[in-house]
């Protein structure tokens, strides 16, 4: 991306004598930059207080040798200067619709009026006149340069065409929630209503969790001007849910013959809720058997997603009896 080093030194200012002002130079672009005031600062910002009108200069330097210089001039009002502007508040507007902003100037005669973007840069549609037509498509810090005489007075509006986001589209397993946060590009949330298109969705976020790939809506409107709202929307996909059912019976067991032994099969992971059959027909989660012979008991178990196996061989054992025999002489052995 190719980036032109472009400088600007903020809109003319207005102070009265004694008063200091803090000038910014303002750079869309440029890693390791050096800023040259003609006043010798060497910062981004440099405070003034002159005590005549002055011009400052600031110049830019970028490690690859490009430069940008731009201009910012200090109005410094004489004694008795009683002139105000005021250009009215800031509001909120629909994006892509003209706007006008008028300023009111009072304690003066003859006014001229020059208007500035946040940026410094000059508005020529609005040079000389109280009313401007503007159509941002960011928040804009607009200023106007009031001049009666030998007189100034400025003041500023912020015009913030109403953008909003419903955030990245996300992908999710069914099973799953996920938080929903919406933004808008104008500021204090109080001041906006946040509505989504499902039950009980408002605010700035919700928290869903659809079974299905769903496209949620969020709008936001301005409080003071229903009128004025933006949409926007977010998908949330939904996969099917990973089997990762685990259980286990324990190892084969050998027992008494004639005596009852406890299983229990036990879940190490899985999605609830579970369900369980053994091959005796029971469906609990333990089980007591008195096998006669050598048997092997099977469990499946059923979660919100699969199924799942297990087998135990359960043995009962009886040592052999060995029958009386009868001896006829000492040190006789027995077959």
């Amino acid at each position: 991306i190719i980036c032109p080093l472009d400088v600007n030194a903020g809109p003319d200012r207005v102070i009265n004598n004694g008063d200091t002002v803090s000038l910014v130079a303002i750079t869309e672009c440029g890693n390791n930059l050096t800023y040259s005031w003609s006043n010798n600062s060497t910062n981004v910002s440099t405070n003034v207080s002159p005590t005549q009108t002055t011009t400052y200069y600031v110049t830019v330097y970028s490690v690859d040798g490009a430069t940008d210089i731009d201009t910012v001039i200090v109005f410094v009002n004489p004694e008795g200067c009683n002139i105000s502007v005021d250009a009215g508040p800031d509001k909120t507007i629909v994006e892509g619709i003209n706007n006008s902003i008028t300023a009111v100037a009072t304690g003066g005669s003859n006014y001229i009026y020059s208007w500035y973007s946040n940026r410094g840069e000059d508005i020529v549609a609005g040079q000389a006149t109280s009313t401007i037509i503007v159509n941002p498509v960011r928040p804009e810090t607009y200023t106007v340069l009031v001049n009666s005489d030998t007189c100034y007075a400025s003041d500023d509006v912020v015009i913030c065409p109403l953008s909003v986001g419903a955030g990245g589209d996300v992908t999710i397993y069914r099973g799953e929630t996920t938080i929903l946060s919406g933004i808008n590009t104008c500021g204090d949330k109080s001041n906006y209503t946040y509505s989504w298109s499902i039950i009980g969705g408002n605010g700035p976020t919700v928290t869903v969790s659809p079974t299905v790939t769903t496209t949620y809506i969020l709008t936001v409107y301005l409080n003071d001007n229903p009128s004025i709202y933006k949409t926007d929307t977010v998908v949330i996909y939904v996969l099917p849910p990973v089997c990762k059912l685990s259980i286990d019976i324990g190892d084969d067991i050998i027992i008494n013959k004639n005596t009852s032994v406890n299983l229990k099969v036990n879940i190490i992971d899985g999605n609830p809720p579970y369900s369980f059959k053994w091959s005796t027909g029971d469906i609990s989660q333990t089980i007591f058997v008195t096998p006669t012979t050598t048997t092997t008991y099977r469990v499946t178990v059923t979660d919100a997603v699969c199924s799942a196996t297990d087998d135990i061989v359960v043995c009962p054992f009886e040592a052999d009896a060995i029958p009386d025999k009868v001896i006829n002489k000492p040190g006789q052995t027995i077959d």
